[in-house]
């Protein structure tokens, strides 16, 4: 590894080549890159040892460059344990609640089991059957399903080989930032400053239930690459900047924006800052790194972009302002020690969504941050008095001042960034209400969401405080190299033990730890393999099937109906099984509209007629999820002839509280394939008129009856609400082409869509199918 530094005023000597002084050791751990190589001059004196025989120097060289690099691992996983109790002892069934971590769980899993068993179906998950591509309805996850990947094949535990990616995600950060510190400064110490700013930031503990958010360990390692890339010109850290940008752009959409805009600036910056290090080569290696990265990261990301699309799915501008900072969010923290906890209280935000908007960063870190770009602009004459040997130990004399410079700008703009669309002073007075939000001026945010692609998609701006927790925790590096430099050079004078240097710098180390002390964290259990409820035992042992788990909605709104929705979700897979049931970020309007059609009334013909119409089998019913009116309710239907179900709606297992039944028959419904011949047109009912809307106005939502039957009919051309799709082409009435053949509600005057009442051709109490003849002319129900 060729550091370029100014060894006796001379810039661009490769330090690597130079014997520093011993005492440059006094505070520093060896700075000797693994990858470093002997130089030619070295090799062409040396004497070969034998094949099968290693060189005793060489194999203490290997000892000595490894050495720092295990310490530096082993220290952040120390302080991971102790930061994160009890997570470490409960690895294998605990998690931080049962929202997002849970989701993000079933996520990860499902791409592990696709990739060893049909990576093809990828995207076509288990959950919201019978839609396809359903991956892509939430968050990206691909990197870190990848890491967890062979944990999960090899234990069989999903929330084992998750807990460990998210526990391996705070030591690899503080070993990347270590690594960037250490070249920038030439100071492991300083590396472990900087490295425990980053990982143990407020940033990091407060999204600890967000995976794919905590998932930022690639940032520092891309940032080495960026620089090893400038300075060496070398292909090896051309692809590893490919690598590393790869990785951290699958780990979540936000971290992929914020790679490429951290990226960006970077090359922006150091090309007015430092021109004279760039070349065409450069950029030649940077656009083959970036060529390579995009073929990697395309065919993941464009499934992303496309099922999303189909859904039209976007963030308002409401939703980005109510997840911004404010001026007082900077004062605010969700996690920490309990004297900020107390404090601080006065500026949290009041709403549900604190965690969003607690951008405190700590005060060690701000005053080290401080002092590294005060000094960093003065250096050298910053060390004046430092020994010879930590003067010579950074890349160039002025470099330092340029690196802090450029992260100092870095922070400025992600600090520009959190604040959203509009500035806001304080937290609006409601969540819900657009009018609330109070904007005092127009901000940069909002050019970026009207006019970069994909960042409609992105809901919370204050999460780019990532950005600013990174180039806060280097910048703390810088000034943490500053003061062990001056700290070497008192305790030199005194003649006093050189172990306070890094005793100090530990110290320095511990403070932002002790800032964002949030242990004990609380956790939540979850079953997990041979404790996991025997009904989905007996499910994984039946053959390939779809089934439906009631209630999909909890009778208590809030946390309770989420964490029930993850949960259904998290013990598929256990059993992998198509599943109707689904808890992702994109909801679309067939899923909610079959959501209110079960909710409604179940088991009722025309419900159990729309799940049969889905290809349902199986409905797992659990009882002790049911308030006390809708156990009774259900006892009722699904056991007294009154109901008119007991006979398509068979119990074949009984697991206690949960019990599973099999729909047995169509009904009448499965007339419909034989009257509606091949190749037919079909006009849908408008759900804004079925009958269980109109008759509750708390039911927003109608219309899954007929978007069930569409799908049983989706092999013929269909004309109506297009929300009525579960991914077969549904289009917009054409009042020049009356279909063949309309599906209209049974209480609905059949010349309002143009069609006969004498040409009735089938119904039931629910739905009336009519063939179009000569008569009133086609007026179209619309959408």
């Amino acid at each position: 590894m060729a550091r370029y530094c100014a060894f006796s005023g001379k810039p661009g000597v490769d330090a690597s080549r130079i014997d520093l002084p011993a005492e440059s050791k006094t505070f520093m751990l060896p700075q000797t890159d693994i990858t470093e190589q002997p130089s030619h001059a070295a090799q062409a004196v040396e004497i070969a040892p034998l094949p099968d025989t290693p060189h005793p120097a060489q194999a203490s060289s290997v000892r000595a460059r490894l050495l720092p690099h295990i310490l530096t691992i082993i220290a952040f996983t120390l302080i991971t344990m102790i930061a994160t109790w009890p997570m470490f002892p409960n690895l294998g069934g605990y998690l931080m609640d049962r929202a997002d971590p849970l989701l993000t769980v079933w996520g990860m899993a499902w791409q592990g089991h696709a990739l060893a068993t049909n990576p093809l179906g990828l995207f076509d998950s288990n959950v919201y059957y019978p839609f396809r591509g359903t991956l892509a309805f939430d968050e990206l996850s691909f990197s870190e399903a990848v890491l967890a990947a062979p944990f999960y094949w090899l234990l069989g535990n999903p929330i084992l080989s998750h807990n460990i990616v998210v526990f391996g995600a705070f030591i690899i950060s503080g070993y990347g930032v270590w690594l960037l510190v250490r070249e920038l400064t030439g100071s492991a110490w300083a590396g472990l400053v900087g490295g425990a700013a980053f990982a143990f930031s407020f940033y990091m503990l407060n999204h600890l239930p967000h995976t794919t958010l905590l998932s930022a360990e690639w940032l520092p390692f891309i940032l080495l690459s960026a620089y090893k890339v400038i300075w060496t010109r070398s292909w090896r850290w051309a692809w590893a900047l490919a690598a590393f940008f790869t990785l951290q752009a699958l780990s979540s959409h936000y971290l992929a924006f914020y790679s490429a805009m951290l990226l960006g600036l970077f090359v922006v910056y150091y090309w007015f800052a430092q021109r004279k290090l760039f070349s065409l080569a450069f950029f030649g290696k940077l656009a083959a790194s970036m060529a390579v990265s995009a073929l990697l990261v395309l065919p993941i990301a464009l499934p992303y972009v496309r099922g999303q699309a189909s859904q039209d799915f976007r963030r308002d501008l409401f939703q980005v302002e109510r997840f911004s900072n404010t001026l007082t969010s900077f004062l605010a923290v969700f996690r920490g020690n309990p004297i900020y906890q107390k404090l601080l209280a006065p500026f949290a935000d009041p709403g549900p969504w604190a965690i969003e908007r607690s951008a405190f960063p700590g005060l060690a870190v701000l005053v080290l941050a401080g002092l590294g770009v005060v000094w960093a602009s003065r250096y050298p004459h910053s060390l004046r008095g430092s020994t010879e040997a930590i003067r010579q130990t950074a890349s160039h004399p002025s470099d330092l001042g340029k690196h802090a410079a450029f992260y100092l700008i870095v922070a400025l703009i992600s600090v520009l960034l959190s604040l959203g669309p509009t500035l806001q002073l304080t937290y609006p007075a409601t969540e819900y209400d657009p009018n609330a939000i109070r904007g005092v001026l127009p901000l940069p945010y909002a050019l970026l969401y009207e006019w970069v692609p994909g960042f409609q998609s992105m809901r919370v701006a204050a999460r780019v405080g990532v950005l600013l927790a990174l180039a806060l925790a280097v910048l703390a590096g810088i000034g943490a190299f500053f003061l062990l430099g001056r700290l070497t050079a008192w305790v030199k004078r005194r003649n006093l033990t050189p172990l306070l240097v890094p005793t100090v710098a530990i110290l320095m180390a511990l403070l932002p730890v002790v800032e964002s002390w949030s242990a004990p964290l609380d956790m939540e259990p979850l079953a997990t393999r041979s404790a996991v409820p025997p009904v989905y035992r007996w499910l994984a042992a039946q053959p390939p099937t779809v089934i439906l788990e009631y209630p999909m909605v909890y009778y208590k709104p809030g946390y309770p109906n989420v964490a029930m929705g993850n949960t259904y979700q998290y013990f598929s897979t256990y059993h992998w099984q198509k599943l109707v049931n689904g808890s992702l970020a994109i909801r679309p309007y067939a899923y909610s509209a079959i959501v209110n059609e079960v909710q409604d009334c179940f088991p009722c013909p025309r419900s159990l007629d729309a799940l049969w119409a889905l290809g349902v089998e199986y409905v797992v019913a659990h009882l002790d999820s049911l308030s006390g009116p809708q156990r009774t309710d259900f006892a009722w239907r699904s056991t007294n002839p009154a109901g008119k179900v007991v006979n398509d709606f068979v119990l074949v297992k009984d697991f206690g509280s949960d019990r599973v039944y099999r729909i047995t028959s169509p009904g009448q419904v499965g007339q419909l394939v034989k009257l509606v011949p091949p190749g037919a047109s079909l006009l849908l009912a408008n759900p804004e008129n079925d009958p269980i809307r109109a008759s509750d106005g708390s039911t927003p939502i109608g219309g899954g009856y007929i978007a069930a039957l569409a799908y049983f009919l989706r092999d013929h051309p269909q004309y109506g609400d297009p929300d009525l799709s579960f991914g077969q082409p549904v289009h917009a009435p054409d009042p020049l082409n009356q279909p063949d053949y309309a599906l209209l509600w049974a209480n609905q005057d059949p010349t309002t869509e143009g069609y006969l009442p004498q040409n009735l051709v089938w119904s039931n109490e629910h739905v009336a199918l009519y063939k179009r003849g000569r008569g009133i002319a086609y007026k179209g129900n619309g959408p």
